[in-house]
């Protein structure tokens, strides 16, 4: 875990200067870990832009306001 408690995975490559808006009617739950069953942390609504800080297998850990954490790159538009 990182320093704010969020799983970061060795895996997972760092990006710069990326952001993305979420794109689900329903919005977009933030988790933990990048898994689709790990706590879930946080709810992004439609349209909300995030910074995407790292990726891993198709996931994302991203920041938007106080929220942190992981959300797929489907639900994003990049």
């Amino acid at each position: 875990k990182d320093v704010d408690g969020y799983y970061i995975t060795t895996n997972a490559s760092w990006v710069t200067d990326l952001y993305g808006i979420v794109t689900p009617e329903i919005g977009l739950n933030v988790r933990d870990s990048p898994n689709a069953s790990a706590k879930i942390v946080g709810l992004l609504d439609k349209g909300t832009k995030v910074q995407c800080i790292k990726s891993s297998a198709g996931w994302f850990y991203i920041i938007s306001g106080d929220v942190k954490g992981w959300v797929h790159g489907d639900y994003l538009s990049l």
